[in-house]
């Protein structure tokens, strides 16, 4: 005998069954569990003889800064027509002790003085710049060393947790001790992926969508408010999400969470999202997570101006290789087209170049 259900009868079996339906994300599935417990119990060893304020965790994140809802409320009659994504990403890359102090964030854009700065990098932050927006070994090192001069300063010896991406170098530091997580297990050791990044985006994306309801009733569309949004505006947001809006308990709590011991009571503030606030702002847009997690950002590596060494010159030799494989069975002497090729790339090249300068600009 076959099974048939009509959809009410499925609706009201997932309802009684409490079956919804969710997004697979997230690196939890391979997990290693043992490897998490093992590197809990061994942290206390790690931290030995650091003063709970000087034991960090830092860790990059993309930021779609304007990046807005993709679902809203509407009638059936109604059509629903947005404009392009708005893809346009910025790095961040955070940093907190134990204790919820917060570092200035650091921020990569494409750009290292835009107009909308007058020529003065905004306080409160480190700024960095290149053309991939990506974070790259050589601008975290500079963070490193930058961090590792504050500590002399203050006379401080800290302890610095990273995760193994490729671009975290580990320089020697006479007042920073870098200990790098174990690969694959940041989802569950790394306190600034335990809620911290979640929940400053969060409160990053209310402060804009706030901003963006504020002037409904100007005569500014929608595409033309966004565009009309500066880098500038951005890092108000940032530092007040950052600084403002994450509570140094919840910060505690994180950390606590990924086995880093507490000692003391940690205050029972808020915590970092209240229910009622992500209830909130879920309902009135219709979306199930405004924080637009945009996962892992890719690293690379960069190239320099070796660039043509790596990349460029092999692919020529290639082209030429079999222009002259074919020129061998040709009673022809005409210049190889591959020659032709690379003084037409190479104009293509500084084109490019100029353009990208003038986009900058």
């Amino acid at each position: 005998m076959d099974f048939k259900a009509s959809n009410g009868w499925l609706a009201r079996f997932q309802e009684r069954h409490q079956i919804t339906g969710r997004t697979i994300s997230g690196e939890s599935a391979f997990i290693n569990n043992e490897v998490v417990e093992n590197w809990k119990a061994t942290v206390p060893t790690l931290i030995e003889g650091y003063e709970l304020r000087n034991i960090f965790n830092s860790n990059e994140t993309g930021l779609f800064w304007r990046g807005l809802p993709n679902k809203t409320l509407a009638t059936r009659k109604d059509s629903c027509k947005g404009g392009k994504a708005a893809k346009e990403r910025l790095t961040v890359l955070l940093t907190a002790s134990v204790t919820g102090e917060k570092l200035p964030p650091l921020i990569i854009w494409k750009s290292l003085m835009p107009r909308c700065f007058n020529k003065s990098i905004p306080s409160g932050i480190q700024w960095y710049a290149n053309k991939s927006v990506w974070m790259t070994s050589d601008i975290f090192e500079d963070y490193l060393e930058k961090l590792n001069e504050r500590m002399r300063q203050e006379n401080r010896n800290i302890i610095l947790f990273l995760d193994n991406a490729p671009v975290h170098p580990a320089p020697s530091l006479s007042n920073v001790k870098l200990i790098f997580l174990p690969c694959n297990t940041t989802a569950e050791t790394q306190p600034l992926d335990a809620e911290i990044i979640k929940n400053f985006k969060f409160h990053y994306r209310r402060l804009l969508l706030n901003d963006v309801l504020s002037k409904m009733d100007s005569q500014v569309t929608l595409d033309e408010m966004m565009k009309k949004m500066t880098v500038s505006q951005t890092i108000r947001w940032i530092k007040t999400s950052w600084y403002e809006n994450i509570q140094a308990s919840n910060i505690s709590k994180c950390f606590a969470s990924c086995g880093f011991p507490i000692v003391g009571d940690v205050p029972n503030n808020e915590t970092i999202i209240s229910e009622e606030d992500w209830t909130m702002l879920t309902e009135t847009l219709a979306i199930e997570d405004p924080t637009y997690d945009e996962g892992d950002i890719e690293v690379f590596h960069t190239l320099g101006d070796e660039w043509e060494d790596e990349i460029l010159h092999p692919v020529m030799e290639e082209i030429k290789s079999d222009e002259q494989e074919e020129s061998e069975s040709s009673d022809d002497e005409a210049i190889p087209a591959w020659k032709e090729m690379y003084e037409n790339w190479n104009k293509f090249y500084i084109m490019y170049q100029l353009y990208s300068e003038n986009e900058l600009d």
